[in-house]
């Protein structure tokens, strides 16, 4: 579901709004469409919306039932990715040393992004620029 629900909101983004801070994936999708994001399935909406609870307990979704919502994100996150084109958004991949206990570091690598820098809120306002 974190997939999509983050694939959804850069969708809206890269149209130059800014999505609520909400999870209701049908509601993120209805705010896509209204800018000008295509249109998802309600089925595969329907077929991933969980609770957080879902992600400490798994005995609260069946096999098959994650199974079907690992696609359902799968397509999604497919069909939508052609819209984020990142026209004004930047990324960047850096090295990184991540602290651990003790003092010792950990390398790795560190995605940076910042989103379209003229970014119009839902209600029609210019939102911060960045």
């Amino acid at each position: 579901m974190q997939a999509a629900e983050k694939v959804i909101k850069s969708c809206i983004r890269e149209k130059g709004s800014i999505p609520k801070n909400i999870h209701d994936l049908s509601r993120l999708c209805a705010t896509a469409v209204a800018v000008g994001v295509p249109g998802v399935d309600s089925a595969l909406i329907a077929s991933i919306q969980c609770s957080p609870d879902v992600r400490y307990d798994s005995t609260l979704v069946g096999k098959m039932d994650a199974v079907e919502a690992h696609y359902a994100a799968l397509t999604i996150c497919g069909a939508l990715a052609p819209v984020v084109k990142r026209t004004t958004s930047e990324s960047d991949v850096f090295d990184y040393e991540f602290p651990l206990s003790g003092g010792n570091k950990l390398d790795g690598i560190l995605l940076g992004y910042s989103p379209p820098t003229a970014l119009i809120m839902e209600n029609g306002q210019k939102g911060a620029t960045r």
